[in-house]
């Protein structure tokens, strides 16, 4: 991999780029700034992630989403997006001969989005559907109790939107939303990783991202939900004959962002999974598989923020649980072994 090298632009978009032949063939371009949904009035998670899908579904600019669809069948490219609570992102990935296309597809979705009637209905549908499932799909109901326990059952965390607030919501207030936080640039910062040289990189970067309209400067908004001060349970209860059961486990330790933080961090998560497969998986056999996830979170309150998941078989799940914090326990008081250590490749 080469070396890092970083320009700021006019309109303080901060842009590194580093060409590896890691991904032969290919660019990674990710976008990140801090504010997310936090700072826009009467919008949570469920709109924003309602307005996301809407944009994302339809054209840009003066092009609907057929003429799109068809535009992009001859390229090799992918876009994505999210607003959460602090922050905004976007993520593109494309083959490096279409990373033109890729920086010409984010700026006109960043500085002219739209959102259009087939992809509107689209994902009020896609929300209707998610909002009935929420009384009778165990696993949402199981990540609505939990978003519950960790934010005290405010309405603004619920990804569920309900079917009676889908009425009030219409193609242009969900264009708003997404354009109140991508449609302007203030502390945008960029990462282009890949099969791309620098002159190219840097010529694309100048050209669709030094050229985005700037805007006030802004920052994410604390909107007063504490972090729960001990600990909190909940139970879904299945429906009989259910087959698959799980149990989900969300801690968090304040923390400024370091480097030294994220790569330890993905390692413990690595070696957490190992275990969750050695022992619960194949020696207790009463798993079907799991997780650990451990991400630094760097917009809002800095935290590391760890999340475990085991599914596995309802009938056993106090058995579960009992062996996963014994694994934990002895990681935390043992560290990992030789063996675990061997299976991490960084």
């Amino acid at each position: 991999s080469g070396p890092v090298t970083e320009w700021t632009f006019a309109n303080g978009v901060v842009v590194s780029h580093q060409e590896t032949d890691i991904t032969e063939g290919s660019v990674d371009v990710r976008l990140e700034s801090t504010g997310g949904w936090s700072t826009l009035d009467g919008v949570g998670a469920g709109i924003a992630g309602l307005a996301v899908g809407a944009v994302l579904g339809s054209g840009v600019g003066p092009h609907d989403a057929a003429t799109l669809e068809r535009f992009l069948e001859r390229h090799d490219v992918g876009l994505g997006a999210e607003i959460l609570e602090h922050e905004e992102r976007v993520a593109g990935v494309a083959a490096t001969d279409d990373a033109a296309v890729l920086f010409q597809l984010l700026h006109l979705t960043m500085t002219r989005p739209r959102v259009d009637d087939v992809a509107f209905r689209a994902a009020l549908r896609q929300a209707e559907t998610l909002a009935r499932r929420a009384d009778s799909d165990a696993d949402l109901r199981a990540q609505i109790a939990l978003v519950d326990l960790l934010t005290g059952t405010d309405p603004r965390y619920d990804d569920v939107v309900p079917v009676a607030a889908l009425d009030d919501i219409d193609p242009r207030s969900l264009r708003d939303v997404f354009t109140a936080r991508f449609g302007a640039v203030d502390d945008l910062h960029v990462a282009i990783v890949g099969d791309l040289d620098q002159a190219t990189a840097r010529e694309l970067a100048a050209r669709y991202l030094g050229t985005l309209p700037p805007g006030p400067s802004d920052t994410w908004v604390d909107l007063g939900i504490p972090r729960p001060d001990g600990p909190r349970s909940a139970e879904v209860e299945l429906v009989d004959d259910t087959a698959d059961g799980g149990i989900i486990v969300v801690d968090w330790l304040e923390a400024p962002p370091s480097e030294e933080r994220e790569v330890a961090a993905a390692l413990l998560a690595t070696v957490i999974t190992t275990r969750i497969t050695a022992v619960i998986r194949e020696e207790l056999g009463a798993s079907y598989g799991g997780f650990a996830s451990i991400e630094l979170a760097r917009a809002g309150p800095s935290a590391l923020v760890s999340v475990i998941r085991v599914d596995g078989d309802p009938t056993r799940l106090d058995e579960i649980r009992s062996a996963l914090f014994d694994a934990l326990a002895a990681l935390a008081t043992e560290g990992p072994t030789d063996e675990e250590l061997s299976l991490i490749h960084i």
